[in-house]
């Protein structure tokens, strides 16, 4: 997928020009670097692969000792958790309100709710303390 972004034509110039320049970079140093090497018109020192990965071995050895012990431990957690958990169902809806539940919840009455449901525009009046104390209603 190409993402295009709008873009002056300077921008665009700019860009091609760095991207043409990076590639020119790119094929001079393989070119003049790695052919010679491969067709072994170049000498270099003769090291072994072998003694070129000595040195890394150990540190990636141990980046593997740490990974598996990781691994190890999110496994064991999820086992841990399938175990204690795997019953469960947390994400259940709750049971729905009734009109007289929903009524106390906001400490008004049931026929106050119906007023406010039927109506189409409400103003709520709030005591201090955040508790209703006064509906009134337009438009039912």
């Amino acid at each position: 997928m190409i993402i295009r972004t709008p873009r002056s034509l300077l921008h665009l110039l700019i860009d091609s020009v760095l991207t043409a320049l990076a590639w020119f970079a790119f094929l001079y140093l393989l070119v003049n670097g790695i052919v010679p090497i491969v067709k072994g018109e170049r000498k270099s020192a003769e090291i072994s692969a072998l003694a070129h990965l000595l040195p890394s071995l150990g540190t990636l050895l141990v980046y593997l000792l740490v990974a598996a012990c990781i691994a190890l431990v999110l496994y064991a957690w999820a086992k841990y958790n399938a175990k204690r958990f795997g019953g469960l169902d947390r994400r259940a809806t709750p049971p729905p309100l009734s009109h007289a539940d929903l009524a106390a919840s906001f400490d008004i009455s049931v026929a106050q709710l119906e007023q406010l449901r039927r109506s189409y525009i409400s103003v709520i009046h709030h005591a201090p303390d955040g508790h209703i104390v006064g509906i009134e209603t337009r438009g039912s």
